[in-house]
């Protein structure tokens, strides 16, 4: 997400295939891909793979989230991230998509906590 150029690089492929997690501990889906600010070339979207057979597509802010083990655990609860706007995520996160997504999960709780406490947003594994 923007603003964050201090970011951490993280290894991007050590996230893929994990099992996601909400701040709950109830199980998300899995990480399929990693997608980059389209500004800033920096981490900032995890896609999931959700639901029974592993089909539907889900987007999760990666500000906040962390590796716990071999799962990867997100900032947010499982209904912010069901609740956020759809955006085709086959390819990338475009700049709108982006917008969208931010100012959508800026307004979920936790959010507002991270950008408080000035959180850097990864931990890497």
């Amino acid at each position: 997400m923007r603003g964050h150029r201090d970011q951490e690089p993280i290894d991007q492929p050590a996230w893929i295939d994990r099992a996601v997690r909400d701040r709950s501990g109830q199980l998300l889906g899995v990480v399929i891909d990693v997608y980059d600010d389209p500004l800033t070339r920096l981490p900032a979207w995890l896609a999931l793979s959700t639901g029974f057979f592993g089909v539907q597509r889900e987007i999760a802010p990666i500000a906040g989230a962390s590796i716990l083990g071999d799962d990867v655990v997100v900032a947010h609860e499982l209904a912010d991230i069901h609740g956020a706007p759809r955006v085709d995520i086959r390819v990338s996160v475009t700049e709108a998509d982006e917008r969208r997504l931010t100012d959508y999960f800026s307004g979920c709780d936790i959010s507002r906590r991270i950008s408080n406490q000035q959180h850097k947003g990864i931990v890497t594994p």
